[in-house]
């Protein structure tokens, strides 16, 4: 029952983001960030517990409410990587649209002026991105490119523009740095490139997320209140 207990406990409190969201009196009470990180480790520890509380064991009507609660969290998985690759604070029109602009720029100038790569080689990171490629790309195509191209860049698969003369002048350290900021270029290039689509796919997510979610709470209070009926919801003497 130990499980059964912290994990109803732990699925609760997934409610206290979309409840911070959207009540104003509490915004002062933390940034909304890192409300986000304890809904994710809820939204994993919570059925955890549950599946020990099940001992791997799922039939009858409950099996609705339990596999509804796996939807949730795969789901979850998939809006946490949309809701990365938007901006923070970003959508696709007004001052923060302008604010990343000025930040793509001030990492050109960094490469250019900092590490001697030409404006073809700069121009080479955009390209790498998609970003001549995004408006062409359907949703489902843009998903997949997202996704294999963050993997690739992550694991260093993604050849950037790094042969040029300056090269042989800088140091192990100063290369490092010059990569991990053209991965960032190319990362944040394909963020901005792709936005329209990710705000798209991410409205398309909560109207899937959002039906699961809905059968996981009904069935959990059908399930609870059935425990309390029959007596299962103390411990037996």
């Amino acid at each position: 029952l130990l499980y059964a207990y912290a994990g109803t406990g732990l699925l609760l409190l997934l409610l206290l983001y979309s409840v911070r969201k959207r009540v104003a009196v509490l915004q002062p009470l933390g940034a909304l960030r890192r409300w986000l990180d304890v809904h994710v480790f809820c939204g994993i520890a919570g059925p955890a517990l549950i599946t020990l509380h099940s001992s791997f064991k799922v039939g009858g009507a409950i099996a609705l409410g339990y596999w509804a609660m796996m939807g949730v969290m795969a789901s979850g998985f998939v809006g946490f990587y949309l809701y990365r690759q938007i901006p923070r604070a970003m959508s696709s029109a007004g001052k923060s649209v302008d604010a990343l602009e000025a930040e793509l720029q001030g990492m050109d100038r960094e490469l250019a002026e900092r590490f001697g790569l030409s404006a073809p080689q700069i121009e080479l990171l955009r390209r790498r991105a998609g970003a001549d490629r995004a408006g062409s790309m359907g949703l489902l195509h843009s998903l997949f490119f997202i996704a294999s191209q963050d993997l690739l860049l992550r694991l260093g698969l993604v050849r950037l523009p790094f042969d040029h003369p300056a090269r042989r002048r800088l140091g192990s350290r100063e290369l490092r740095r010059m990569a991990a900021l053209a991965r960032r270029r190319v990362a944040l290039e394909r963020r901005r490139a792709f936005l329209r689509q990710t705000e798209t796919l991410f409205r398309y997510w909560h109207a899937i997320h959002k039906p699961f979610t809905f059968v996981l709470f009904v069935m959990m209070g059908v399930h609870i209140a059935v425990a309390i009926w029959l007596g299962y919801a103390t411990p037996q003497p």
